[in-house]
């Protein structure tokens, strides 16, 4: 491709018009398919004529739109501006500054990969997700692309930003996943979170067949589930576990598909995460823009000795949920390169340590263990239910979460570098730079102000970090501390 084509308007790949038009008929599906159920179950006469009118609408709205989107869809570069032109029934037109881009993402599905074209997602400050997005670019104009902008922006670093770049050292593998990786990534998901969601979604579409049958689906799954139960416990005892290992090996797919070839990479001006078997997508995190790495564990993963690593950069609003760049298993070496790279002799550096106050651990319990059981108690002196005097059995429990939750969470301070620990069974770091912070509060719950206690919030451009239960004077002088550490230095990470 050549240069000058940049700053000439210019259409995506024709194959873009696939990508929108499977893109419009999975809209337009989900917004008829509940008119295309009623016409099945009610069965008229014309019911085949009806679905082929519906299956014809569909098609001819959806080719005739996507046809349209890509002759409308214009871009070009103009005096440092990102300049677009769209829209199907509104004309839209876009102007972003170079100097307002922070990351240019590169996405391939299937049929990107069958075509060479990739889908490219351009981020800004301040956007709440994608700012731009293109469907399909061939390869090599999408790299141009991404070339000149990220070139341009370059040219706009001081001239120690500019030295610092050319001495830093060259792209480095940090962490490659493999099958056997991915397998203990699975094996150590949330899989009752997985087995709620799966829950979910076939509960809603219950719902949804339901209300075009004039069904009441509570109702019936209700009296089903209680005649399944009494009828078989044995069978009752199958299902459980059976649903559970139905959510493990979805957990299992899906973790195959969205972590395949896992190639996390430290490059010269930050980090750059590839990954995906079916859709490879690509992230980059600029090392001056990451404010918070976050490292976690839980017990099954300890088992592996992995971490869950994170890395959080003021890209956007929404940065904390997909704009961050997520290494669901790495080692511990692994992390501490990582570290290393973005806060150069951490690994060396001496943390204070400040733990909560007793009274947390006193509150846990309450909360989430004496009251929950006396609810269960009273239900069943109510009902006449004495077995859910069982609960009980959970009140040990929840002591011994208190305990971990009181020594797990903690606050650990150094002039430049702050962590907060968390974790009840698991462990959860949230380290950040304190000249990168942009506000702190003190902030005392009723309860809290009666003992004496407040919470201390950090907030960055990526998100807040905050420690509770601190005694008030000690978390004022941390507050105090904070804060001149903020006013005192003057060096610039936007």
């Amino acid at each position: 491709m050549k240069k000058n084509s940049l700053f000439e308007p210019q259409r995506q790949s024709i194959f873009a018009i696939i990508l929108i038009l499977i893109k419009m008929i999975n809209f337009l599906v989900r917004q008829v398919w509940p008119l295309a159920l009623i016409l099945v179950v009610n069965r008229g006469d014309n019911l085949q004529l009806y679905l082929w009118l519906i299956v014809a609408a569909v098609g001819v709205i959806s080719l005739t739109g996507s046809i349209i989107s890509y002759y409308k869809f214009t871009y070009y570069i103009k005096d440092d501006h990102l300049h677009i032109e769209k829209g199907l029934l509104r004309r839209t037109t876009l102007d972003l500054p170079f100097e307002r881009i922070q990351t240019v993402d590169f996405e391939q599905n299937v049929i990107h990969q069958a075509f060479n074209v990739v889908r490219v997602n351009v981020d800004s400050a301040g956007s709440k997700g994608s700012e731009i997005s293109f469907d399909a670019l061939e390869m090599d104009q999408a790299q141009a692309m991404r070339d000149f902008i990220l070139a341009q922006k370059a040219s706009l670093k001081s001239n120690d930003e500019i030295e610092a770049e050319q001495f830093a050292e060259p792209e480095e593998l940090i962490v490659h996943l493999t099958p056997g990786d991915l397998v203990k990534i699975g094996i150590s998901q949330n899989h009752l979170r997985t087995a709620g969601i799966i829950f979910g979604a076939m509960w809603a579409l219950m719902d949804n067949i339901g209300q075009a049958m004039d069904l009441n689906i509570y109702d019936l799954v209700t009296d089903k589930a209680e005649a399944f139960v009494t009828g078989s416990i044995l069978l009752a005892l199958i299902a459980i576990p059976l649903f559970l290992f139905i959510s493990f090996i979805y957990t299992l797919i899906r973790t195959v598909l969205r972590d395949y070839d896992l190639n996390f990479t430290k490059t010269a001006t930050g980090f750059k995460l590839v990954s995906g078997l079916l859709t490879r997508k690509e992230k980059s995190a600029q090392k001056n823009k990451i404010q918070i790495i976050a490292w976690s564990t839980n017990p099954i993963r300890s088992l592996f000795k992995m971490y869950h690593l994170r890395l959080y950069q003021a890209a956007s609003i929404d940065v904390i949920g997909g704009k961050a760049i997520s290494v669901p298993g790495c080692y511990k070496p692994q992390v501490d390169k990582t570290l290393d790279s973005v806060f150069p002799g951490v690994a060396e550096v001496v943390f204070e340590q400040h733990g909560i106050h007793p009274l947390a651990r006193f509150r846990f319990i309450l909360f989430a263990g004496l009251f929950p059981c006396l609810i269960f108690s009273g239900v069943a002196l109510l009902t006449d239910n004495y077995s859910l005097f069982w609960a009980w059995l959970y009140f040990p429990i929840s002591i011994v979460m208190g305990q971990l939750y009181f020594k797990k969470r903690k606050l650990q301070l150094h002039q430049d570098y702050l962590i907060s620990s968390s974790g009840i069974f698991g462990t959860k770091h949230r380290m950040l730079e304190i000249y990168k912070m942009q506000s702190v509060k003190l902030s005392q719950s009723f309860y809290q102000w009666r003992k004496d206690l407040a919470t201390v919030t950090m907030y960055t451009a990526s998100g807040d970090v905050s420690i509770p239960f601190i005694p008030i004077d000690k978390a004022q002088e941390v507050r105090d501390y904070l804060l001149w550490r903020i006013e005192s230095d003057h060096r610039g990470w936007m």
